[in-house]
C-alpha cells in the first residue's frame, strides 16, 4: 500500500508525477462542479484511495472535504502545505504560473493564496491527518520518498 499525498496548490505535486511513475496527480479540477448538491469528493477520495492500494502514490487536493473524507477512510494519508513563512513566495510562484498558463484553475489558485493563505495554513492540521510543511527551498519527492 502506497500513501495519498494532499498537496496544497502549486506545491509541485504535477512535476514530481510528470517524472516518476510510482506518482499519479489526481488532479481536482475535473471533478468539482458548481453542483453543491454533488459529493463530488466521494468519488475522488475513493479513486485516490483505490489507486494507493494498487501501488501508487497519489496527489490530491487539500479541499476541507477531500481531507475530512480521507481522513476517515483511509490510514496513509500525509498532507503536503507550504510553511507559514513562505506566503510571499508562493504568491509569486502561483501568480508566475497564471501569467504563463493563462488557465484559470491557475488564476483560482493564484486568488486562493492570496485570498487564504495564512488561514489554509494555520488550519492544515485540523482534518485529522499527518501534515508535513515544505519551505521554498524543499524537494517535494525527496520529502515524499523519505515517508514511504
Amino acid at each position: 500500500m502506497k500513501v495519498v499525498f494532499p498537496g496544497y496548490v502549486a506545491i509541485g505535486k504535477s512535476s514530481v508525477a510528470s517524472k516518476d511513475n510510482n506518482f499519479i496527480d489526481l488532479d481536482s479540477f475535473y471533478y468539482k462542479n458548481d453542483n453543491n448538491n454533488y459529493p463530488w469528493y466521494k468519488s475522488y477520495c475513493d479513486l485516490a484511495i483505490k489507486l494507493s492500494e494498487s501501488g501508487y502514490n497519489v496527489f490530491t487536493s487539500c479541499h476541507d472535504e477531500v481531507l475530512e473524507y480521507l481522513g476517515l477512510h483511509y490510514n496513509k494519508v500525509v498532507a503536503l502545505y507550504p510553511s507559514l513563512k513562505s506566503k510571499e513566495y508562493w504568491k509569486k510562484k502561483c501568480l508566475k504560473r497564471y501569467n504563463q498558463s493563462g488557465k484559470s484553475k491557475d488564476k483560482k489558485a493564484y486568488e486562493r493564496v492570496c485570498n487564504y493563505f495564512d488561514e489554509d495554513i494555520k488550519n492544515a492540521k485540523s482534518h485529522g491527518v499527518k501534515v508535513i510543511f515544505l519551505d521554498e527551498n524543499s524537494d517535494l519527492e525527496e520529502v515524499c520518498l523519505n515517508v514511504i
